[in-house]
């Protein structure tokens, strides 16, 4: 329910709409329920795509003369053909060699991932996984050992990546990452708006008014005039077809003094009842207004 009494005495009776304690509690539980999901399925989608980059076949030179270490990278992947210098002339030497899975989707038991990091890019390339561990080993000891001067890396894939499957397979779950991400969005954004516009409804017996109090932002708003007490006569609840049901206040002229709109129909009528209630009105009617 997103209202609230908050006082229910002999004198005074408080309302609450929309409570801004359940919003303030939707609010940090889908921050901690959507957030992390939203970035463990990012994560995941921008690992995957810079699989569909990985090299399928390679072949990797490389040279040291001196101090200088030159590589040549040529192979193909899903978009083409693929050459690459690495070297300090053109600031963008090879800095780390490791490994990484090549994902359940990659023959994951035969297959890993030889990842070559530069001092401008990140290259995959997929090579078998009981020789990774060697080339690895090769490749990182050729980048700090002097004494060796040539080093040649080969690798291809014995199988035909199905392209199709692996686009298919990244839309599904990146436009799955949009739409949860949208949707947390919007709910986040409609939760902010419910705290910003929740007000008290201080319904006052002793100097005989209605108050209306934003709880946030009250300089921002318009304000709400106040009502004497003894003005109310008459309640009802509107209920609408698309639109939020809302509680009607009217005079006995049939003055609309003011409206409280909720969000569910059992929300209107618990206000409408509890006005009624305390201002020993008779009770409330209910309109409904066809679409």
């Amino acid at each position: 329910m997103s209202i609230k009494v908050t006082g229910y005495e002999t004198q005074k009776l408080i309302i609450q709409n929309p409570s801004t304690s359940e919003s303030f509690t939707r609010l940090i539980i889908c921050g901690l329920l959507a957030a992390p999901i939203s970035f463990l399925i990012a994560s995941y989608l921008i690992y995957d795509f810079k699989l569909l980059k990985a090299l399928d076949s390679s072949s990797l030179s490389c040279y040291r003369d001196k101090e200088e270490i030159s590589c040549s990278l040529t192979g193909y992947n899903l978009y083409g053909n693929v050459e690459k210098v690495f070297s300090s002339n053109n600031k963008n030497s090879i800095k780390i060699v490791k490994s990484e899975s090549a994902g359940s989707e990659n023959h994951e038991d035969e297959y890993s991932i030889l990842s070559i990091i530069t001092e401008r890019e990140e290259i995959f390339i997929f090579t078998p996984k009981k020789l990774v561990d060697i080339q690895v080993s090769n490749l990182n000891d050729f980048l700090i050992n002097s004494n060796t001067t040539r080093l040649n890396i080969y690798t291809e894939l014995s199988y035909q990546r199905n392209w199709v499957s692996s686009i298919c397979f990244f839309l599904f779950f990146g436009g799955g990452t949009f739409f949860l991400c949208g949707a947390n969005f919007l709910i986040t954004f409609t939760l902010i708006i419910d705290i910003c516009i929740a007000t008290n409804y201080i319904f006052d017996k002793q100097n005989g008014k209605l108050i209306c109090k934003r709880i946030f932002l009250e300089n921002f708003l318009s304000a709400i005039p106040e009502i004497q007490l003894h003005e109310i006569k008459r309640i009802y609840v509107e209920e609408k077809t698309g639109q939020y049901p809302k509680v009607c206040l009217y005079s006995n002229s049939g003055v609309l003094l003011l409206s409280i709109n909720a969000k569910y129909i059992s929300e209107t009528r618990l206000i409408a009842n509890l006005i009624c209630s305390f201002l020993k009105l008779e009770f409330y009617q209910i309109i409904q207004i066809p679409p």
